[in-house]
């Protein structure tokens, strides 16, 4: 054991800036592996971590009605607690911006947001639910708005243009009184203080009840627990129907938007996972080279030392301990790199919902995955100094059949010998590592293709609703009730309309498919053709069928061909297709039933859930600017507000995984430069021999430089001859995957500007590593080599 530590000594110090180099590889490695993994698991945990410090609502129940009677809910036998939540047809404007783009829902009494989605706290206090001037905010909200915020009123002329329904015109500023609402804390719930449409700030009951109540019309929705939990679902919604009369209010199961959260982040992490798997094998191939190189370095010593007593033994453990030791040095630096890193997480949607954002230490990913990465990297470190200082026992490879083309063609020494040191590894002490510089420059190019194939595929579909099935791009909302009678006028008026390309009087209203409440759509085209996303089968064309969304077909175990129940009436399933996204629903959950069809289930319109009137543009057309010109042909109708679709939260996922590919594209780039300048710098150093003796008889300078450029040239060749069509077949088969899983339409992704860039770029590249050996393969001092050999 001396001897091993007294070698360690020795090496530490005349070698030191190699294995310096190695433990911050490894490091940057371990750390970015470790904050992955451990980033996974914060963001797939954020939501359960979040429901342990919050008491969320079993089931919302949606009447959308004025002055509806709360007290016989609230005495139901299954209700534990009730707390209602306030939509107001007004909005309190903070500095001329309407607050419903960046407030909450109001308590509409002091169960609400106080019993019933308490918020978690990260910071300040909870605010006073009586006192109309205290708010609680989601983080990043103060670096946007401040802590305190300017609220105008409606003057009493403008409130009762406003309860009288009349509404004021567009752009017109609130003049009465003037408040301020003051930041007291920082927290997050999973209902209207999530992360949905940014930084946000909950209104309280006071708030409802000194500024809404006197101003606006209101009505009132609620949030319920039920004793029984969900499994008191059917019986609630029984005594529901039986109390009120209305078998029609919705009963939302609050258990499908945890679910839709919940997957989104589920989603996220395993991207997470991915990339830090793929970072794994890509750090053991660059890693385990750089251990190989620093073990063979010292075998050479080793073998001599073991004529002065040295052991087999000593000499494996001696040859492996230095590099063991910047292995060992850098994990732990690259547990350190982890903690830097995890305030970045959760990412996507789960980032909202973290009730502890900031910095945290994952003690079983840092310290198991430490430990497991340190094994592997002494298993390895023994593995190459085994292997090394045995030496000198490899069989004579066996001549390239390229190089040997090449020969044949008569194409020159450099050309020839630029070839056969690219692509034979030879044998002995001028044994060259080719196999790992031919792996790494298919790896390289390979992941810049895949990677940018994949994004491609990401990018266009994150930016194009029309994948998500959202190919009406536009939408107005009809008045609630039933339609004004000019509401027919005005869609025949439309059909003249020279902008208009399509259009759908789309009624809405959540239907009991065998027994399931789901949001079903009409499909009534006023103007052109409905397009509807059809991923099998087909849309309804008869009263007696039903199109169904991928996971409302998934939850109801039916396919194309199935028969389901409304109430008393059945249908037959056309095609699985995606359907509009709406206050009530995703794009994979719904229905839809032609015009006929529905009046069947629902004759009356003025029960509807929602009436909207969804319609596209011809190609060209200003959107903005044609909506500002509707409402003066279809205002009258009862039509409006305008504006474009909803978003979608999976668009916003895949936006969060845009950075995945590109940093895997990084690490494999990484491990290309790695193996291909290891490669180019060890066949300068172990055929020195060969290229003096050409040298000798005569090659120049010049020739010395091109025979390594033809190396490097061929290296970067082989590397885009199989990379381009193994990364394009990688990054489709990929992003089909995610397609598939998210879910969108899968349409074929092609990088092209990376393709055509990638074959210049990586002979660029290639030669670029190439010009300091090559330089020294040009300046070598052909005597002195040949007496050292």
């Amino acid at each position: 054991m001396a001897a091993v530590i007294a070698w360690t000594r020795l090496d530490l110090r005349r070698r030191w800036r190699p294995l310096l180099v190695l433990a911050l590889i490894v490091a940057l490695a371990d750390g970015v592996i470790l904050a992955a993994v451990a980033g996974a698991r914060r963001t797939d945990s954020a939501l359960p971590r979040l429901q342990k410090h919050i008491t969320q609502a079993d089931v919302m129940v949606l009447p959308n009605q004025p002055g509806f009677d709360w007290d016989k809910v609230r005495a139901l036998p299954s209700v534990k607690a009730l707390g209602t939540f306030v939509l107001y047809d007004g909005n309190v404007q903070i500095d001329g911006v309407n607050v419903d783009e960046v407030g909450g829902f109001p308590a509409g009494d002091l169960v609400q947001n106080v019993v019933i989605d308490r918020p978690r706290l990260i910071s300040g206090r909870l605010p006073d639910p009586n006192n109309p001037d205290e708010v609680i905010v989601t983080p990043g909200f103060t670096a946007k708005y401040g802590k305190v915020m300017t609220v105008h009123l409606p003057s009493a002329a403008q409130s009762a243009q406003l309860r009288s329904g009349q509404g004021l015109p567009d752009g017109a500023k609130y003049t009465g009184p003037v408040k301020h609402l003051r930041v007291v804390g920082v927290g997050v719930n999973t209902f209207d203080l999530g992360p949905g449409g940014g930084p946000t700030f909950m209104p309280s009951y006071g708030f409802f009840r000194d500024y809404i109540k006197p101003n606006f019309n209101y009505f009132e929705n609620a949030r319920v627990i039920l004793r029984g939990g969900p499994a008191a679902i059917p019986a609630f919604t029984k005594q529901l129907a039986a109390a009120t009369g209305n078998p029609d209010i919705e009963v939302a199961d609050q258990r499908d938007s945890v679910k839709s959260i919940q997957h989104a982040a589920s989603f996220t992490a395993k991207g997470w996972l991915l990339f830090a798997l793929a970072a794994l094998l890509a750090t053991l191939v660059l890693v385990g080279q750089a251990v190989t190189r620093l073990c063979a370095a010292a075998a050479g010593d080793l073998r001599t030392l073991a004529a002065l007593g040295l052991d087999p033994a000593q000499a494996r453990r001696a040859a492996a301990a230095p590099p063991a030791l910047a292995l060992l040095v850098g994990t732990a630096a690259g547990v350190v790199v982890a903690i830097a890193f995890s305030p970045l997480f959760p990412t996507g949607l789960a980032h909202g919902y973290d009730p502890d954002p900031g910095v945290l230490a994952d003690g079983l990913v840092l310290g198991g995955g430490a430990a497991a990465l340190a094994l592997i990297g002494l298993i390895g470190a023994a593995w190459s100094a085994r292997v090394t200082v045995r030496g000198g026992t490899e069989p004579a490879s066996r001549p390239s059949r390229v190089a040997a083309v090449v020969n044949r063609l008569n194409l020159g020494v450099p050309v020839v010998l630029g070839t056969r040191f690219a692509l034979e590894p030879g044998h002995g002490r001028t044994r060259v590592p080719v196999r790992p510089a031919l792996i790494g420059a298919v790896a390289g190019v390979l992941g810049v293709v895949g990677a940018l194939t994949f994004r491609a595929g990401l990018d266009t579909t994150a930016r194009n609703p029309d994948r998500f099935g959202q190919t009406l791009h536009w939408i107005g909302f009809v008045a609630e009730g039933a339609p004004d009678p000019a509401f027919a006028p005005a869609l025949q008026q439309a059909k003249s309309d020279p902008d208009i390309a399509v259009l759908n009087d789309t009624r809405v209203d959540v239907m009991p498919i065998n027994g399931r409440g789901t949001s079903t759509f009409s499909l009534d085209p006023v103007v052109g053709h409905v397009p509807i996303v059809s991923l099998h089968g087909r849309p309804p064309d008869s009263p007696g069928e039903i199109a169904i969304g991928p996971n409302t077909a998934k939850v109801l175990h039916v396919g194309v061909g199935s028969v389901v129940d409304i109430g008393a009436r059945r249908f037959t399933v056309s095609g699985i297709t995606f359907v509009p996204n709406d206050p009530h629903n995703g794009y994979t959950d719904g229905a839809w039933l032609t015009r006929a069809a529905f009046n069947t289930v629902q004759p009356d319109p003025a029960k509807d859930k929602f009436h909207e009137v969804r319609f596209n543009f011809r190609p060209g057309v200003d959107g903005q600017a044609a909506v500002k010109r509707l409402p003066a042909h279809l205002a009258d109708g009862g039509i409006g507000p305008w504006d474009q679709v909803f978003p979608i939260d999976e668009q916003t996922e895949l936006k969060s995984v845009r950075v995945q590919p590109l940093l895997l594209g990084g690490f494999l780039v990484l491990l290309a430069l790695a193996a291909v300048g290891h490669g180019l710098a060890t066949a300068v150093r172990r055929r020195r021999h060969d290229v003096a003796v050409l040298r000798s008889l005569g090659m120049t300078r010049r020739q010395a430089r091109l025979t390594i450029a033809v190396q490097a040239t061929v290296l970067a060749a082989f590397g885009l001859a199989f990379g381009i069509p193994l990364g394009i077949a990688a990054g489709r088969s990929s992003w089909q995957w995610l397609a598939n899983a998210t879910p969108v339409v899968y349409v074929a992704p092609l990088a092209a500007l990376a393709i055509y860039l990638a074959i210049p770029g990586a002979v660029a590249i290639a030669n670029t590593l190439a010009a300091w050996p090559a330089r020294r393969a040009a300046r070598m001092r052909v005597a002195d080599v040949l007496r050292a050999e």
